[in-house]
């Protein structure tokens, strides 16, 4: 029985719910399995209530490592925030290998982009961390973007060189549509494509949040953006949209915490300009939503949700949400969720930042959706087959062996 070491260093939006499956999915597989994280209470309830007869096969030791989250600008400082990182990681598995009394077979990063880092060699990460080891790559933005990719090349940058070290045993994608590519510049190690589940648990209608807004919008038809609100989440873009559709039958909300670090001092001025004019067509609550059931009374009440992000070129399980609750999405074109959007006839895809663009989706979208005999041959239920944590176990089997 092999023994399969996971780490995750962050807590929040997909991370908990992704290390917590992946836990739950291994250890039904037959794997033990030994979990590093923030939140390990976290996990041991949720595996008390979801894989009970696989107790005694995991060990759960917390990692709540804040200093190896930091991000320091500059070729230098991130190069050594990335060692810090995997000489971490190699020190604390080593200390608890010893006290559990079992060595590890592999590691999986689940959150293998901090592990990486276009300055470092895989050479030098053979010589920090002496574990076999793979990982999920959430955003490989240099597969997507060939002008990005042309200037690293030409400077002498590679973005996969972690990636051939001689302890990478493969890659985990998430983006189906760069795997081919991937093969192709690091050779001979298995790259597998895992599916991008969501949290689907019943909504809780019970959330005051969800009752609000249903309240306010009176019937009009629900815009959404839910979640963690960083920039390129495409906030602002959705604010100039509600404002240019005032006296439209649409209703906006916008929910979920705000990470006013990732804004601009004009954009942070800007949101403040349209949340305190209280405009009659929007919702906002900048705050944490407090559970995934909350999370999807949200998405439930909703008609459309948001996902027209900015620079955001790879997958999203807000889209596994989306589909699982038969909601219509907005996407930006040029990436991972458009791709899908278009192959499964989920929503509307848009040129990025374009306000008109957008307006225009959601008016056709809307148009459709009053239209009781109106067919768009959406493939909701194809989408959140293809996207089940139920794929995920035939996934790690592929990597792992």
């Amino acid at each position: 029985m092999k023994t399969i070491v996971l780490v995750e260093l962050y807590w929040t939006g997909h991370h908990p719910t992704y290390f917590k499956t992946f836990v739950r999915v291994l250890l039904e597989a037959g794997f033990t399995v030994i979990g590093l994280c923030p939140a390990p209470e976290e996990v041991e309830i949720f595996l008390n209530a979801s894989a009970k007869a696989c107790s005694g096969r995991y060990f759960l030791f917390r990692y709540d490592r804040h200093e190896l989250r930091l991000s320091p600008s500059g070729r230098a400082g991130s190069s050594i925030a990335t060692i810090k990182r995997w000489r971490a990681a190699g020190t604390e598995i080593r200390r608890i290998a010893a006290e559990v009394g079992i060595n590890p077979d592999t590691v999986f990063f689940s959150y293998l982009d901090s592990y990486l880092n276009k300055h470092v060699p895989g050479w030098l990460i053979d010589k920090v961390f002496p574990f076999p080891w793979s990982g999920l790559y959430f955003a490989p933005t240099d597969l997507r973007v060939q002008r990005r990719k042309f200037i690293d090349q030409t400077m002498g940058f590679d973005h996969n060189s972690v990636l051939r070290s001689s302890g990478c045993r493969g890659v985990a994608l998430l983006d189906e549509g760069v795997a081919e590519e991937l093969k192709k510049r690091i050779e001979s190690k298995p790259i597998v494509t895992f599916p991008d589940f969501a949290d689907v648990s019943s909504p809780d209608m019970k959330y005051d949040v969800a009752s609000t807004v249903v309240d306010r919008a009176r019937g009009r038809r629900i815009i959404s953006l839910l979640g963690y609100l960083d920039r390129r989440k495409g906030l602002l873009t959705l604010l100039r949209v509600a404002k240019k559709s005032s006296g439209k039958d649409f209703f906006f909300v916008v929910a979920g915490k705000l990470v006013r670090e990732s804004y601009s001092l004009e954009e942070l001025s800007e949101i403040a300009d349209c949340v305190d004019t209280r405009p009659e067509n929007c919702y906002f609550g900048f705050e944490f939503i407090p559970s995934e059931a909350s999370f999807n009374a949200l998405v439930a009440c909703s008609d459309i949700i948001h996902i027209a992000y900015e620079r955001f070129y790879f997958s999203s399980n807000m889209l596994s949400k989306a589909a699982f609750f038969n909601k219509h999405v907005i996407a930006s074109d040029g990436s991972c969720i458009a791709d899908r959007v278009r192959k499964y006839k989920l929503g509307k895809v848009i040129r990025e930042k374009d306000v008109d663009d957008y307006i225009t989706a959601v008016d056709e979208i809307v148009l459709n959706l009053n239209d009781p005999e109106y067919d768009n041959g959406c493939n909701f239920e194809a989408y959140s087959r293809d996207h089940s944590a139920d794929k995920l176990a035939d996934s790690f089997r592929k990597l792992l062996g």
